[in-house]
């Protein structure tokens, strides 16, 4: 149960004011006790899935799958995603923790910094290309539990047709990785080539001889074709010093640029989002998402100018204003939090009633510069008050969810092997 849990929390981030997340929570336990049920009897099936086509970045057709269907698919993730990494290259990027934009980013400033050529390839509608089969067969040869086989079968063939993982699914992202291990051992095994790196579907090789990478280019295409059934939209061979285009930023030797259509397409939408907000049809908490995303991809970049004139910096000093605002009101409604401070690894698996606590701003910021809040809770153990303050993610969703006023939360608190809190 505390794995569904936790997936139950990460299907639901962002989404609690859903309708279908609120129905789900409000029998979570019955619900999730059914999800198990159907999967261990082996009785589940995938749902049918919804669409809504969108536009931004570019027009995509995105799948939906009713939300317990996305509660399993969590559940499978949380409980597959180390075993997926360990089969991952280090220069593998997409959807790996600590792996993402700007750590691509960086290792494509790296690679240019020694090599003088570099062929970018980009596959073409890739999500919809991935064959059924040939992933299916790949995921045999890997893992050997069958509850896993089946529960990866019914997934994959729950579209219909030969191919697609459908955009929208959490596993598609995974199997598409996963599906693009073949290209990686390829280039890095059989072609040697040492300057490579991955973002999902598009990748860069890097060298400083031409014939080296015109070789490898026929040599990908001709296994991309015969061995995934997969195409390419883009091939480019060029000299580095051209810069290079990949994921959002122009790289050059000695400084980094916005890509010029990404700037573009802010610059337009953000005016927009300013006015939804002051209109008040966005919330405060998302119109500062929205802002802090933007500030933290253009401060990766030489991007004064762009930051300046789209007056990001101003946006957030407002909203932030307004959060100021609304935490001191919520201040004169708390009271302070009564007990000796302890730490939370010295109370665990030990049986704990919490009474009270509260969200506030901690003294640490993550890599983007933003400053990470943290949750003070009070709980009593044998009638004495303690205090812990953590910055834990899963605790910050748990205890506001189940701790109600005047109702105190029993509870035991976990650590998992991966360093996760959770509820025993």
């Amino acid at each position: 149960m505390p794995v569904f849990k936790m997936a139950s929390h990460n299907a639901g981030i962002g989404k609690t004011d859903y309708t279908v997340v609120k129905d789900f929570n409000a029998n979570e336990d019955e619900n999730l006790k059914s999800l198990i049920d159907s999967l261990l009897n082996r009785t589940y099936t995938t749902g049918k899935y919804q669409t809504k086509r969108i536009y931004e970045p570019k027009e995509r057709l995105i799948y939906i799958l009713d939300y317990p269907h996305r509660v399993v698919q969590h559940a499978l993730i949380d409980e597959l995603e180390h075993t997926f990494i360990n089969m991952f290259i280090k220069d593998s990027y997409a959807c790996i923790k600590g792996r993402g934009i700007h750590q691509a980013s960086l290792r494509t400033t790296e690679f240019i910094q020694t090599n003088e050529y570099c062929l970018k390839m980009d596959i073409r509608k890739f999500y919809p290309s991935i064959n059924h089969d040939i992933l299916y067969k790949m995921l045999k040869r890997k893992f050997k539990d069958e509850g896993i086989l089946w529960l990866f079968k019914d997934i994959i063939y729950s579209f219909p047709g030969e191919t697609n993982v459908p955009i929208g699914n959490l596993t598609s992202q995974w199997f598409g990785n996963f599906y693009m291990t073949a290209l990686d051992r390829l280039v890095k095994e059989e072609l040697k080539i040492k300057c490579y790196l991955r973002y999902c579907d598009d990748f860069l090789l890097f060298s400083n001889d031409k014939a080296e990478l015109n070789n490898a280019k026929y040599r990908i295409i001709d296994f991309l074709k015969n061995e995934l059934h997969l195409t390419l939209s883009k091939c480019d061979l060029f000299k580095t010093s051209r810069g290079v285009d990949f994921v959002g930023y122009r790289h050059f030797k000695h400084y980094l640029l916005l890509r010029k259509s990404t700037a573009k397409r802010i610059k337009k939408k953000l005016p927009k989002i300013y006015q939804k907000y002051k209109a008040g049809l966005i919330l405060p908490d998302e119109f500062r998402s929205i802002v802090d995303s933007y500030i933290g991809w253009a401060e990766w970049a030489n991007a004064y100018n762009f930051i300046k004139s789209t007056k990001l910096l101003e946006y957030r000093s407002e909203v932030m204003a307004r959060f100021s605002d609304i935490a001191e009101e919520n201040d004169k409604n708390l009271r302070k939090l009564e007990g000796e401070k302890v730490r939370i690894d010295d109370w665990l698996d030990k049986t704990i009633k919490i009474t009270n606590f509260r969200v506030e701003p901690s003294n640490y910021k993550d890599k983007n510069g933003k400053v990470r809040n943290r949750i003070g809770f009070e709980f009593y153990y044998e009638g004495t008050p303690r205090v812990i303050f953590t910055s834990a993610c899963t605790l910050m969703y748990l205890i506001p969810k189940y701790c109600k006023k005047d109702d105190p939360l029993e509870a035991k608190i976990i650590k998992k092997a991966d360093g996760q809190y959770i509820f025993g």
